[in-house]
């Protein structure tokens, strides 16, 4: 866009008598388009200055005396012959006053006049490229351009990240000049360069601090070793490679996306058994992450209860456990038992008695019995014996050593209570009658 850069502006007065009143027309004229906009019209009743806010402010005196200060438009009824003059013209940014002059004055009557004229001052725009290129690029401006923006510039192997410089707090890819701007102005194109895309197929495995990007000016980096739960890595394929290569190195000045794709191999685990005293047959001694679901055989013991697998994943005794499909790792496991089985008592049987028998409290008969009992799990603990009194059962006796117990019951229909456990808290019972008297 070409832009005038001293395009001049003049204003006219001039008095003219129209019957009892003098009408004048003030106008300025911009030379290179001949274009007229009334600014101030003065009549015998009027003076009046208008759109003056264009180019500046001034002050005015009638008569000797300030009227008003600053002033960009005035309308005020006047006679003919009244004085007037301009001073202290204050000219705003982007405008220069031309006109050789400090203050306007004379007497208004009908052959007043009074030009100024103006100028628009020629702002440069300077562009710092940084490498890249720009075309259609504005080198000047003045307040009167219309609004216009910075062309994008371009650099190979980069993107633009906008402009900084005059009026911009940070890069910006647009910017605007709008119509009234004022002042030199300088712009520096700011670049990134150009990203790359590297993609990766992982076939089901997983990575850790790989660049998804690089750029020519990336220094050398190479592809980290992915993992993949119940495979090992055999190495990657893709862009550039003719086979499964383990390490993948991108050098500095590569250009290009990528694509990579990791291979792997199944990893076969073992599994353990520790029988704990039981036996076992059947088992898997080692699977793999595609082997099918299945579960621990489960072992035997005599004399126990089989209470279940501890080891790995296990929080705690299970008796069916599953190694599903899709896991992974050796494993190692444990039986573990239970004795909750009662012991047997074989047989409790009077071996002598009732015998007749006097004593100080009064005559009794005196009874004496033989118990047989076994445990094929954890072993006798103690057998205890009582004997019924009155609907209750009383005097305990542990004869574990011998497993005989003697008694004297008072006459009449009387019972014997043996209890047998176990080292593992279990019992059995049984109990014998015996008519004494």
């Amino acid at each position: 866009m070409n832009i005038k850069t001293k395009t001049k502006f003049i204003i006219l007065i001039i008095l003219i008598i129209i019957s009892s009143c003098s009408v004048v027309f003030g106008r300025y004229v911009v030379e290179s388009e001949k274009t007229e906009f009334t600014t101030i019209n003065i009549k015998t009743c009027d003076f009046i200055i208008n759109n003056f806010n264009r180019y500046g402010t001034l002050d005015l005196y009638l008569d000797g005396k300030k009227v008003s200060t600053s002033i960009s438009s005035f309308n005020r009824k006047m006679t003919i012959g009244t004085t007037y003059e301009i001073k202290n013209i204050k000219v705003n940014e982007g405008y220069i006053l031309e006109t050789d002059i400090n203050s306007l004055k004379g007497t208004i009557n009908n052959s007043t006049t009074i030009s100024l004229s103006f100028k628009t001052t020629s702002y440069s725009i300077s562009y710092t490229l940084n490498g890249g290129n720009l075309t259609g690029q504005n080198k000047n401006y003045t307040v009167e351009s219309e609004n216009f923006t910075l062309p994008t510039p371009t650099k190979a192997g980069y993107d633009f990240v906008g402009w900084t410089g005059t009026g911009l707090s940070s890069a910006t890819k647009n910017v605007t000049i709008k119509k009234g701007s004022t002042g030199n102005r300088s712009y520096t194109a700011n670049w990134t360069p150009t990203n790359y895309n590297i993609s990766y197929n992982l076939n089901g495995g997983s990575i850790s601090g790989q660049k998804t990007s690089y750029n020519i000016e990336s220094n050398d980096f190479t592809l980290p070793t992915p993992t993949r739960n119940g495979y090992t890595f055999t190495g990657w394929t893709g862009t550039g490679l003719s086979s499964e290569t383990k390490t993948v190195t991108i050098s500095k000045g590569n250009t290009g996306n990528k694509t990579y794709t990791a291979n792997w191999s199944v990893i076969n685990y073992t599994i353990s058994y520790n029988a704990n005293g039981g036996s076992i047959s059947g088992q898997k001694t080692s699977y793999n992450i595609e082997t099918a679901s299945f579960n621990l055989v489960t072992p035997s013991r005599t004399g126990y209860s089989f209470k279940g697998w501890t080891g790995t994943g296990l929080s705690g005794a299970t008796k069916t456990v599953t190694v599903s499909k899709g896991s992974t790792g050796n494993r190692s496991y444990t039986a573990n038992w239970v004795d909750d089985i009662r012991p047997t008592i074989h047989g409790a049987w009077i071996t002598s008695g009732p015998n007749y028998e006097v004593r100080s409290s009064g005559y009794g008969y005196r009874v004496n019995i033989q118990v047989s009992c076994s445990d094929s799990g954890s072993g006798i603990n103690r057998v205890l014996t009582y004997y019924d009194l009155n609907g209750g059962w009383t005097g305990e006796t542990n004869i574990t050593g011998s497993m005989t117990d003697s008694f004297w019951f008072k006459p009449g229909y009387r019972k014997i209570r043996i209890v047998v456990f176990d080292n593992a808290g279990n019992s059995s019972e049984t109990v014998i009658s015996v008519q004494c008297g």
